[in-house]
């Protein structure tokens, strides 16, 4: 194989370039409080499993250039099945919020993560018959220009726990 000295120059800047962006992309990662992880109507019904959870994004849709979303994969473990009717249909009878609180219980992030489309769904059914651990997508903002502006805007370093608050329509 005979590589020119311009294409070599070349291979060699792609190179570092790929390892700038893989270097400069950031995450943080938080833990949970225990033992109240989860508030509201599905408490005593679901935990959160005790793990380190990581800020992280994915491509969707949107506008070129802002096409990221913010998740945090949730494991959920079933404590009980529910004991009582969920609506279902338009109005969707779950609403799982996720929080994200500092060492004091405040939340130091105003941004909000939930379940949406076929994770709620999935999550409902999940509540009525399922068992076990499984992981759930909390999705956050989309439209996010970039991972880096999207942590710098906040101060996630203040993220020491995430806490579950949940209501049900019935």
């Amino acid at each position: 194989m005979n590589i020119s000295f311009q294409n070599f120059k070349l291979l060699n800047i792609l190179i570092i370039a790929l390892a700038l962006v893989s270097c400069s992309t950031k995450s943080h990662e938080f833990s949970i409080s225990k033992p109240e992880t989860v508030e509201g109507k599905l408490k005593g019904y679901i935990d959160i499993v005790d793990q380190p959870y990581k800020l992280e994004f994915e491509k969707g849709g949107g506008i070129p250039g802002n096409d990221l979303q913010a998740i945090v994969n949730i494991k959920f473990k079933i404590i009980r099945h529910v004991d009582f009717e969920i609506s279902s249909g338009y109005n969707k009878g779950i609403n799982i919020d996720l929080k994200f609180l500092d060492e004091s219980g405040l939340e130091p992030i105003s941004e909000s993560f939930g379940l949406a489309g076929k994770e709620q769904d999935e999550f409902e059914s999940y509540l009525k018959s399922g068992n076990g651990e499984k992981i759930f997508k909390m999705r956050g903002p989309q439209m996010i220009s970039s991972e880096s502006s999207f942590i710098n805007k906040s101060d996630w370093s203040k993220v020491k726990f995430i806490k579950i608050f949940s209501s049900v329509k019935n």
